[in-house]
């Protein structure tokens, strides 16, 4: 090397650290939720669904148009469209039902019964349960409610007030498909059983007709009686409404003389029924 020449310097390299490197970003791998997965396959399958719907479609125009077209390839198109468009309906979205309110007529009857000490004091009582179950059927005819839908939504408001009710109902009535006529029976069986019967019949034993009573009008209401005891008609009842009719001594005298000259061969028993 010369001396007189001058010395150039060997360039510097300065070091490279790790934060001096700077790596492109690399996107991490998320897998699909089930969720997801079922989502797009929905998605791909409605759309194949619907090209196959289509081609169908065409299909069916241009054997229609042609004069040669076996009937039964018609049907068997026909059958296909079906298959495919109960498949597209399947693939649409459900929307959930929305379930509608029964709206309970606001004088719907409070179920207390004598002895009752959960009802609310200024609620009527019932004589019986079958007295409750007249004024219940006239209160949901009065608002056209058909009985079969409407009489347990009702039922829930007539025994809201009492939680042992609450809780028999709940049991023994609720969401069970009765109908009117059956759960009626389950009511009457629970709230009156032998206690309606035995009322009824102190009742119809205990009345009488005043003087000025119209007489037909007493033998309904006899008999109304007569019939939510439940027991069966016999000469013994006869009786007993012919006694307690006994202030009108004439047509007591009538019906006695009407049926002792009937015939003995087919006279009828003088039970209740032939009485009224």
């Amino acid at each position: 090397m010369d001396p007189h020449q001058e010395s150039v310097a060997d360039p510097v390299v300065p070091l490279v650290t790790d934060e001096d490197v700077v790596m492109d970003p690399v996107e991490e791998f998320t897998a699909p939720t089930l969720e997801a997965t079922l989502d797009h396959t929905k998605k791909e399958l409605k759309k194949t669904t619907m090209l196959a719907y289509q081609a169908l479609l065409m299909e069916f125009k241009e054997m229609v148009a042609s004069p040669d077209t076996d009937e039964a390839k018609l049907q068997a198109n026909v059958n296909k469209q079906k298959i495919l468009l109960d498949q597209l309906e399947r693939l649409e979205p459900q929307e959930p039902k929305a379930t509608k309110i029964k709206e309970v007529p606001k004088n719907v009857p409070i179920l207390r019964l004598p002895g009752d000490k959960e009802s609310p004091m200024p609620a009527l009582t019932y004589e019986t349960i079958d007295r409750f179950l007249d004024l219940f059927e006239l209160v949901l005819y009065q608002h056209a409610l058909p009985m079969d839908h409407y009489w347990e939504a009702a039922f829930i408001s007539s025994v809201q007030h009492s939680t042992e009710r609450c809780l028999w109902f709940m049991a023994n009535l609720k969401a069970i498909s009765l109908t009117w006529l059956e759960a009626k029976k389950v009511i009457k069986t629970h709230f009156g059983g032998n206690h309606s019967q035995t009322h009824y019949l102190e009742k119809i034993t205990s009345m009488a007709m005043s003087k000025w009573e119209d007489p037909l009008q007493y033998v309904r209401r006899f008999v109304s009686d007569f019939n939510d005891a439940g027991v069966t008609d016999s000469e013994a009842y006869g009786a007993i409404m012919l006694k307690s009719m006994s202030a009108n001594g004439d047509l007591i005298r009538q019906i006695k003389t009407t049926h002792a000259s009937t015939p003995v061969e087919g006279r009828p028993c003088q039970n209740q029924g032939q009485t009224e």
